[in-house]
């Protein structure tokens, strides 16, 4: 019994401990809004493909201009010598249609649209993801000071069932049930403490390595729209991947306007200078090529890849409006069982009538820790219920939040 009480009492001591473990000394964030805007900032994986997508539009507007000049030049020895030495000087270019007409120009500024509207689905995916992180953080913070307050309650229940046991008033099961009550709350306390130490990591690591600290234990309230029609209708434009098919659908578009104007002939134009012995010669060249094997089926192809790209749009138009309504009737069931659980708890929370019924001995201890048991479980369950109906929200949202 001795060994029993020493090892209670030892616990109870170190409670404070535990709640004192260190914390990140990083650069705190008020709200959700204001983390995920660091996050944008800072991503690793964002800078680098912000890199790679400036180089790809680079790249594609390495070839919108005219060829390059061509000059040549001929030094020649006649045979037999007295017919002396010949010199040719040329220089000339080649003027395509495409090119001057701009359409090269137009399919490459329409590729570069594509890589932006690209760089905003990729960015909608990581603030996602960093956005459930968030969400976790937020009820990993709740569930730690639930639990703090939980301990405080179990090491005043301890207290009391010590004092009933050394008068006499109270028995070893009733001890050894405190103990293991405290045991569990003490359990679950030390895990969700460790959950939201790995959740700060990993918020780092969405941060760039930088850091960055959320202490936020609330939720902030969610404005469901009230009809999914209306508000899809206003949000469907700035979509990105809705944006990003109507820009494919663009430039397939260009790209079969300019593989008209690359069948086309295309001029050059230069100028030649030849010198023999005793005569100079020198003038305007003009010159026509024709694009009779090398542009075949370049027009057929064009149609094609738009005809494609027409029917991939409308794919993405159907695929994203049913998932959206989807997570948009998801999010409001969510929502009505998050705050039936709020009210349920708000209007049936009776531990402090529980804590004084077992101080004036009017329930047993047993019937206390099965009541309060009840209400643990019910406290959990709106938690986790409002952290569901969030991350739901959050998903809904993070196709417009861009």
């Amino acid at each position: 019994m001795k060994r029993t009480l020493a090892t209670l009492v030892a616990a109870i001591t170190m409670m404070p401990a535990f709640a004192d473990l260190p914390t990140y000394a990083a650069l705190p964030v008020k709200s959700i809004a204001e983390a995920l805007a660091t996050i944008r900032q800072n991503n690793a994986s964002l800078k680098a493909t912000r890199l790679a997508i400036e180089a790809q539009k680079i790249e594609n507007k390495t070839d919108i201009g005219l060829e390059n000049p061509e000059v040549g030049f001929n030094y020649l020895w006649g045979k037999p010598e007295t017919l002396g030495k010949r010199k040719d000087f040329s220089v000339s270019q080649s003027l395509d249609v495409a090119t001057l007409t701009g359409s090269k120009r137009r399919v490459a500024n329409r590729k570069n649209t594509m890589l932006d509207c690209q760089y905003e689905v990729e960015e909608m995916a990581v603030l996602l993801e960093a956005n459930y992180c968030l969400i976790d953080l937020v009820y990993s913070n709740a569930m730690v000071d639930l639990q703090q307050q939980r301990l405080r309650d179990a090491e005043k229940l301890a207290q009391l069932q010590k004092a009933l046991l050394d008068k006499g008033e109270s028995n070893l099961i009733e001890w050894r049930n405190v103990q293991m009550s405290l045991a569990t709350t003490q359990s679950q306390y030390l895990a969700f403490m460790a959950e939201r130490e790995a959740l700060q990591k990993r918020l780092v690591q969405f941060n760039g390595g930088q850091p960055l600290t959320f202490t936020q234990s609330a939720y902030e309230e969610l404005l469901v729209p009230k009809r999914f029609e209306e508000w899809y209708a206003s949000v469907a434009a700035a979509n990105p991947m809705m944006a990003y098919a109507q820009a494919d659908v663009e430039a397939s578009r260009r790209a079969v306007s300019l593989s008209r104007q690359e069948q086309l002939p295309s001029l050059s134009v230069g100028y030649m200078s030849e010198k023999v012995e005793g005569e100079h010669f020198r003038g305007l060249t003009f010159g026509l090529s024709v694009p009779l094997w090398n542009s075949r089926n370049k027009v057929k192809q064009a149609k094609a890849e738009r005809e494609a790209a027409l029917a991939r749009q409308q794919e993405t138009s159907t695929r994203l409006q049913g998932e959206l309504e989807a997570l948009y009737r998801r999010t409001i069931g969510l929502k009505q069982a998050a705050d039936l659980a709020k009210k349920t708890l708000k209007e049936a929370d009776n531990t402090p009538l529980l804590q004084k019924a077992l101080e004036a001995g009017e329930i047993s201890l047993a019937e206390y820790l099965q009541a309060i048991a009840l209400v643990y479980d019910c406290q959990e369950q709106a938690m986790a219920a409002e952290r569901d109906c969030q991350k739901a929200y959050a998903e809904l949202t993070a196709y417009v939040q861009q």
